[in-house]
């Protein structure tokens, strides 16, 4: 639920209805420890192995809700698929939005899925 200032009534709320709330960059409330703005995410290489030698597995676009862990949509650097990954810490090992990078230790056969 939000509360804007100056919309006091339903009726008011629902001229706003199908708007976008948009909040400067520099005001975005700091997240805690494994937090991340889903925006941050969008642009993120994925890759597997070690930082000596990464495989690059491609870009995420968009992040999905779910009732469970969020869904990264993934485009694979090597075709025009797109593959799921799910957004749990046991699969997606290090995420650091500032380097724009998701380190993945998929489980057998999660990047084949789409296949």
């Amino acid at each position: 639920m939000l509360k804007l200032l100056g919309v006091d009534s339903i009726a008011e709320a629902e001229r706003l209805r199908g708007l976008h709330v948009l909040i400067p960059f520099e005001e975005r409330v700091p997240l805690t420890e494994n937090s991340y703005y889903w925006s941050d995410l969008c642009g993120c290489s994925v890759v597997t192995g070690s930082p000596a030698a990464w495989t690059e597995i491609g870009v995420v676009k968009s992040v999905e809700p779910t009732s469970g862990a969020a869904l990264l949509h993934v485009a694979r650097k090597d075709s025009q698929r797109e593959i799921l990954i799910p957004l749990a810490d046991e699969i997606c090992t290090r995420i650091d939005p500032g380097s724009k990078i998701i380190v993945l230790d998929p489980p057998a056969g999660l990047l084949d899925l789409n296949d």
